[in-house]
Parts: C-alpha cells; structure tokens; sequence
C-alpha cells in the first residue's frame, strides 16, 4: 500500500507538472505573443517523466523525486512567466497575486541549480557516497535555504528593471538579505566541483553493476553538453542577429533535444541499465562522432578552399555545383577507410582488453587455414581461450567419433 501511495505521488507531480506548462502555453496564446520556445517546454517535461517512473519503481531513491521537484520548478517558472505577462496585459500588477507568483518563479532557479548539484551527490542510489559527505549535501541544503530566504524578503522589483515589486520584501531586512546573498552564491562553485569529485569517487569505489549506472548517466550529461553547444554555434552561424527568428528556433530545437539527453541516461541508469550495452553505445558515440565532425570540417574545407583557389588563380568564383559534388564524391570515398581508422584507434586506447582479444581471435583464424595437427589446433584454442577470457581453468574435451 505504501509503495502504491509513492508510485501515485510522483504521477501526480507529473500531472501538476503537465498542468502547469499547458495553462502557461494557453496563457501565451491568448495574448498573441508565443513563449520562447515550445519545443523547450515540452523538452523539460522530460524531468517529471523519468522522475514519476524512477518514484513508482524505486521509491526510496531520492533520484526519482529530484528528477520530479526540477519538473516541478520548471512547470513553476513556466506559468509565472505567462502570468506575469498576463496580469501586465490587463493591469493585474499591483494585485500581491502577481508578485507571489512572480516571487515563486524567481525562486526556482537556484532551486533547480541545487537539485542538479543534489543528483551528482545523490547518483545512482540516492545515498551519499559515505557519512562525510552527507555534511556536504546537508550544508548546500542550509546554503538553498539562505539564498532563498534572502531572495524572499529583498525589497525592491523581483527582476533587474521589473515592473513588479516583491510582496514579501521588508525595508528593514534590506541588508540582512545582501548579506545572505552575498555569502550564500560564494560557496556555489566549490558545492559543484565537490559534487563532480563525489561522482568521481563514487565510480572508482563501485562495484561494475553501479559503474554501468554511473556510466548511463555521464553519458546522458556528455549528450547534454555537445547538443546545446552544437545549438549555440549553429545559432551563431546562421545568423549573428539574435532577433533572426530561424537562427532561434534552430538553437531551440538543439537544446531541447540535449534536455532530452540527461533525464532519459539517468533513468536508463536507474531502472534499465542491464538492459544496454553502455560500453558499446559509447564507442560507436566516439566512433561515428568523430567520423562526423572530421568529415564535416573536410568537407567545408574543401569548399571554401576551391572557391578560394579559384578566385585567386582566375579571378572568378568557382562553381559551387562542381564543388560540392567532387567534395561528396571525397567525402563518400573516404567514410569506410576513415571509420575503420578510427574505430581501431578508439579500441586501442579506450578498450585495450577487447582489442588485444579481436587481434588475438583474428591471429588463431587465420592459423586454422594451414594448421593441420589436431594436438596443435587443440593447445592453440586453449591458448586463446585463456588470453581473451582469462578463466580461473580451462579443459578441452573432443567426442570420439569411434
């Protein structure tokens, strides 16, 4: 019964969640003035997703409810954005609503930066890693709790030039909130580069079960990481306008998809590790990332350098159908060498046990096709066997045909 009453309270945060961020995107439609980016609001709902699943199957996993509490904070900062705007629209500013809700979305963001902090702490099982470094994770509590209090009673607008003051802000605490403040951000940067060495630690202590876990969720965040400075750059490329709206939407997409990134390798690394090969999946990551980034930058290359070359020996621009043809047909002749290249080099330096197993398979293949001694086939197998799988014992049996 227990168990059942923690699997419906995550849904139900799911559900509040969803409820949130489609009141925030009727709100936007109408008063004719769409939110940034609908695809990041429908990219963050991926948060309270992973989190109601990892809450219903293991709900003693502080992971799971971190995962919902960040949906939740972003569901939050989403409809108090619509109904800020909203209430500007329609004169509603001055009511305390107003700024209550434009109070609790300004809240949300060193919220949602200290539950992030929290699951580097906190991965994969929901325990910190020993009993020292729960006095850690109790002191970046404390250290939330002083940034939003002091949020919380700061007189003045809630944002730089806003035109909503803060309903809960007192004259009187002016300075007993830059105080806290001031001396609760400073602490931030070493909470994360502890949170990192916690994670660390954690991955060199585990056993290999915990280690494909940890794996699944670094793997997610490295995911996270090259998407959304992919979307950065592309944006920057396209266009250096930031009020190009195709520039936008493109670097929108990215980021929403490197969101999608994190929450789905953390819940794989909660509840499906076993299920995939993360080992594999990461290769043929570095493999096929590789391949395409240095092809890419080939192909570019070798565009910008014949239109270049051309111009300077004749004068003219080269033609860019020419060029681009002859660049694919490199690029093409060039994908199956190169691949091999690379996956070669990626299991030398990053897998050295399998690669030294392939070489050592391959050799004992070969040797079968001018071998004919049965003895000699027999102690040669054993021989391979011991090296890639290295058992404990190993015998050969052969049936008599007699």
């Amino acid at each position: 019964m227990k168990r059942r009453r923690f699997a419906w309270s995550g849904w139900l945060v799911l559900a509040v969640c969803v409820a949130g961020i489609v009141a925030s995107l009727m709100i936007f439609a109408s008063l004719n003035a769409p939110p940034d980016s609908v695809a990041l609001e429908m990219a963050f709902l991926a948060f309270p997703i992973v989190g109601a699943v990892i809450v219903s199957q293991r709900p003693t996993n502080m992971v799971g409810w971190l995962f919902c509490l960040a949906g939740l904070g972003t569901a939050t900062t989403s409809f108090s954005a619509a109904y800020v705007q909203f209430a500007i629209v329609h004169h509603l500013d001055g009511q305390p609503a107003t700024g209550l809700i434009d109070l609790a979305g300004s809240l949300v963001w060193p919220a949602n930066l200290t539950l992030g902090m929290l699951l580097l702490y906190l991965f994969p099982d929901g325990r910190p890693l020993s009993p020292r470094w729960r006095v850690v994770v109790w002191a970046l509590v404390v250290n939330l709790l002083f940034i939003l209090v002091g949020q919380a009673v700061a007189p003045g607008p809630l944002e730089t030039g806003g035109l909503i003051p803060n309903p809960l802000g007192v004259h009187a605490l002016a300075g007993a909130s830059a105080f806290l403040l001031n001396y609760a951000v400073w602490p931030l940067p070493a909470f994360v580069l502890l949170a990192v060495a916690s994670l660390i630690l954690r991955y060199h202590r585990a056993a290999a079960s915990q280690r494909q876990r940890i794996k699944w969720f670094v793997f997610g965040a490295a995911v996270m990481v090259i998407i959304v400075t992919m979307g950065i750059v592309s944006s920057s490329l396209i266009s250096s306008d930031p009020n190009d709206l195709i520039a936008t939407e493109v670097g929108n997409i990215l980021f929403a998809l490197g969101i999608l990134a994190l929450p789905i390798g953390a819940g794989v690394g909660v509840l499906r590790y076993r299920l995939y090969d993360i080992d594999i999946l990461i290769k043929r990551t570095l493999v096929y990332g590789s391949l395409t980034a240095i092809l890419a930058a080939l192909y570019f290359a070798l565009v910008i350098g014949a239109q270049t070359l051309t111009h300077r020996l004749t004068g003219q621009q080269a033609q860019q159908p020419v060029v681009i043809v002859l660049s694919t047909l490199l690029i093409a002749a060039l994908f199956q060498p190169l691949r091999r290249r690379l996956q070669r080099t990626i299991d030398r330096r990053f897998d050295r046990s399998h690669y030294d197993a392939a070489k050592t398979v391959a050799a004992f293949s070969a040797s079968l096709r001018s071998e004919v001694n049965l003895q000699q086939h027999n102690e040669q197998l054993l021989g391979v066997i011991e090296e890639t799988k290295r058992p404990t014992h190993a015998s050969l049996r052969l049936r008599s045909t007699a």
